[in-house]
């Protein structure tokens, strides 16, 4: 493969690559997403694909897989819960989500 093919792999694919990894990354499933990160700014830095692509998809990927963990949560915590017999945490949570809104989702992430 020639630079000048790998370079129009990447504009082709790699939108779309770059989403698909950042959403299954932050859905929880093992994706090397933080180097897939990397080496897309480092693209971008070096000019072979243009910045604004990369953050908007990239941004796009990690809100969808954001979206789809909370709501897959939110679908099953009451299973979950009865599976695991700790509804106690599950009353907490629910507690300082009701106090707390959308704090209390952001900071969860970290």
């Amino acid at each position: 493969m020639t630079d000048s093919e790998a370079q129009s792999w990447i504009t082709t694919v790699g939108p779309a690559l770059l989403v698909l990894i950042a959403a299954l990354g932050r859905l929880g499933i093992p994706t090397m997403l933080s180097i897939f990160l990397i080496a897309a700014g480092g693209l971008a830095h070096s000019g072979i694909i243009p910045a604004a692509p990369v953050f908007a998809f990239s941004l796009a990927g990690l809100t969808i897989g954001d979206c789809a963990a909370y709501t897959l949560g939110r679908r099953s915590v009451a299973r979950l819960a009865e599976l695991h017999k700790k509804r106690e945490l599950v009353r907490r949570a629910r507690a300082l989500l009701a106090r707390y809104h959308v704090l209390a989702v952001f900071f969860s992430r970290f």
